[in-house]
């Protein structure tokens, strides 16, 4: 068994502080075997997330949508737009680890299986 844990300072030097923050909600949908969407259903930014596997078995594709609406910036603002892209730099960088692991996970599959 691998057991491992680590610990990050949540407030550093030069960035907001963060408390526990708003309460947040979601709802967990798998659609196997090539869909899950999470609906924000309660908190400051609420709508779906949606995160897709696409094409032919040798050509897969992993698409990510979301459609959020953001509780106090109004709609089609620079405000919202900013959000926006920083939303979607952070999910690029997580989707990216996400695709790592699991390639690790397959490279050590196949290692152990030749």
């Amino acid at each position: 068994m691998i057991f491992v844990t680590h610990q990050l300072p949540v407030n550093v030097p030069g960035e907001p502080k963060l408390d526990r923050g708003d309460r947040m909600t979601e709802r967990i949908t798998l659609e196997a075997p090539h869909r899950v969407i999470f609906t924000r259903i309660a908190g400051p930014v609420l709508g779906t997330i949606a995160n897709e596997i696409e094409g032919p078995a040798d050509d897969l594709k992993l698409r990510f949508s979301f459609a959020l609406v953001v509780a106090g910036v109004e709609g089609g603002s620079e405000h919202e737009q900013e959000y926006a892209d920083s939303m979607t730099g952070d999910y690029l960088k997580a989707v990216a680890a996400t695709l790592n692991a699991m390639r690790r996970l397959a490279e050590d599959k196949n290692a152990v299986s030749a």
